[in-house]
């Protein structure tokens, strides 16, 4: 939109009259951006972390959250590649085991798909070994919106770290954290339907997974 370029172009003259005491404001300046998103999302910003983008949030939750040798990813087998790469690298560097989640794709099956189905099809795809999920919470090609609050109920009793890829929900959905009781981690890039500048995005997560 004109007012996101307008804006942009604003900001990056008011830093580069004096890039000193600019650099000395942006950090203020980047708190009381994730406040206002934290009202939007309905989250706390304490909750929240800002990134250059989705995968760079992503990268922070796969790679960073605690697997032992032999545990299991699981990951929807429509995901952007770079999340698949994530994935991969991370079992290949840990030992861990690498599934794919099947999802239906023909126009037959989704049509015929209801939230309950969805949730169910997922769900009988854990395992025992599986200890992260990674999925998006609406899957680009398909336009398939993922009842992960649902799926997160189930996750969270059987200890499987639930990782959402959100780029496509915000701004297309209306996202209310404080309902997500159960979702361990949420990335979404601040540059789709949100429709902010390029080289914005945010990660959500939940406040058991902080230390």
């Amino acid at each position: 939109p004109d007012s996101i370029l307008e804006a942009t172009d604003r900001y990056r003259r008011e830093f580069e009259l004096n890039p000193t005491q600019g650099l000395k404001e942006a950090w203020g300046n980047l708190w009381k951006v994730q406040k206002l998103l934290a009202g939007f999302l309905g989250a706390s910003p304490d909750d929240l972390i800002l990134r250059s983008n989705i995968t760079e949030v992503l990268n922070t939750f796969i790679l960073g959250y605690p697997l032992e040798k032999e545990d299991e990813i699981l990951l929807g087998e429509l995901e952007y590649g770079a999340i698949s790469n994530l994935c991969q690298f991370r079992a290949e560097k840990d030992s861990l085991k690498l599934r794919v989640l099947k999802l239906p794709q023909s126009e037959i099956a989704l049509s015929r798909l209801s939230e309950e189905k969805i949730c169910h099809d997922i769900v009988s795809q854990l395992s025992p070994k599986t200890r992260m999920l990674v999925i998006s919470h609406v899957i680009a090609s398909l336009g398939l919106k993922i009842p992960i609050e649902k799926i997160a109920e189930v996750t969270r009793k059987q200890k499987i770290a639930l990782v959402v890829d959100g780029a496509y929900a915000p701004g297309a959905l209306p996202i209310d954290f404080s309902h997500f009781n159960n979702v361990d981690f949420y990335g979404c890039s601040l540059y789709k339907w949100l429709l902010g500048p390029k080289g914005t995005a945010f990660g959500w997560v939940h406040p058991i997974h902080q230390s």
